[in-house]
């Protein structure tokens, strides 16, 4: 087959997506007619190896056999295993390459950090730590053996990765904890590409970024065990949470001997987050789930006053407990809309054992009407699911019993009462 030294394409975007993929010679020119423009593979973001950009004077410690550049990429040193001290000015770069024969190891990297003024961003392709060459078109091994668990972690003068490209792919403990305890995060506005996430890809990944405000652009289909727990807690200053709706389900990993379906996926992911105040939808996963799928999800959340779309139902049998939306909205004090929030029975899903929805709503002061949908009245429904709540009530399905749904829900009529839908 001919080699491809040069190729037309209607905009940037679809050539860096190209490029990221494709199997390419170094010397790939790209035409973009929307911009028209000329780009060489050196321009595209995905081709750029990761990159230290002082914002403030600092100084990058690193090790483990790098290849590095302080002249973007003009010429590059190679880290013999020792500590190699660079000292960066404003503006300045630091470029590293990984070898791929070394295992990316967490400890790797140190920063000079006395307190939050030696401030610097990160970009460009972070696969350049394990592959020095083909970096931009390569991805993490199926197996979880290569990943970048607390890579970046507990880095005070970290502010900006927005400019950072991932892989296409993320297996267990891909980004598990990348970023967790960088208090001076603003800005993770990067992409993350995956059909499925592995065991706890994802698992805290930004926990505790208390100034983080820009989530990243999440295009996930399925998520695993534990895919995305804890992913965003105690973000404190995170407003808008990412648009999830790429997500269709979870999945079952082939070696699973728990039995578990969703085992904590989304469990406490936005917990702790109290500025939280937009949440474009919560990924519907499967009736009969009866893990912890989305216990605490929101729990904290005492800005949040829309409460985001999706449809709570319950089990077609009559089964063990699970914990799968306890605590979901738990403290979330400003929750009064739910015109996009319902519960169902329909299709015969009407069992709530255990505490499958215990303490739901416990604490949301704001809260005054809800919505339950089908002809079936809830079985084993928890007792104390609005504890802690003003009252108001429960819209039900017209032509049905309203005293025989407050017995069900288990009401305290004094403070919430059901009444037909017109």
């Amino acid at each position: 087959m001919a080699t491809t030294y040069f190729k037309s394409f209607i905009n940037k975007d679809a050539y860096d997506a190209y490029v990221a993929n494709a199997d390419l010679p170094s010397i790939f020119v790209g035409y973009c007619a929307t911009e028209d423009e000329v780009y060489y593979l050196k321009d595209s973001p995905a081709a750029q190896p990761l990159t230290f950009t002082a914002v403030d004077e600092c100084t990058v410690h690193f090790r483990d056999h790098i290849y590095y550049s302080t002249d973007n990429g003009s010429t590059w040193n190679y880290n013999e295993g020792e500590w190699t001290y660079v000292t960066l000015q404003p503006n300045a770069t630091l470029q590293l390459r990984g070898n791929f024969n070394e295992q990316f190891q967490n400890g790797w990297l140190e920063m000079a950090e006395n307190d939050d003024t030696h401030r610097y961003k990160l970009s460009g392709n972070i696969m350049s730590l394990y592959y020095p060459d083909a970096y931009y078109k390569a991805t993490l091994p199926s197996d979880g053996s290569l990943n970048f668990w607390g890579a970046f972690s507990d880095r005070e003068g970290l502010t900006d990765v927005s400019g950072l490209v991932l892989p296409n792919n993320c297996p267990d403990s891909a980004f598990r904890e990348m970023f967790t305890r960088c208090p001076n995060l603003v800005n993770a506005g990067f992409t993350i590409n995956a059909k499925n996430s592995g065991i706890q890809a994802f698992l805290a990944m930004f926990n505790d970024c208390y100034n983080l405000t820009t989530a990243p652009t999440i295009n996930v289909k399925k998520v695993c065990r534990e895919g995305m727990q804890e992913m965003f807690h105690n973000c404190t200053s995170l407003v808008n949470a990412p648009d999830l709706s790429s997500i269709t389900g979870v999945y079952v990993p082939k070696d699973n001997d728990e039995g578990f379906a969703a085992g904590g996926a989304f469990k406490r992911m936005f917990n702790g987050c109290t500025s939280l105040t937009n949440v474009p939808m919560v990924p519907i996963v499967y009736k009969n789930t009866y893990d912890t799928t989305y216990e605490s999800m929101f729990e904290g959340c005492s800005s949040l006053v829309i409460a985001p779309e999706v449809t709570i139902t319950g089990a077609n049998y009559d089964g063990d407990g699970g914990d799968t939306y306890h605590n979901m909205f738990n403290g979330c004090t400003s929750l009064s809309d739910t015109s996009k929030f319902k519960f169902s029975t329909e299709d015969g899903y009407v069992y709530f054992y255990g505490s499958k929805t215990s303490q739901i709503f416990d604490g949301c002061t704001s809260l005054t009407n809800i919505r339950f949908t089908g002809s079936s009245l809830p079985q084993r429904w928890p007792s104390n699911w609005l504890d802690n709540t003003t009252g108001g009530t429960i819209t039900i399905d017209a032509g049905q019993s309203t005293s025989d749904w407050e017995a069900a829900l288990g009401l305290d009529t004094s403070r919430w009462t059901c009444v037909e839908a017109s």
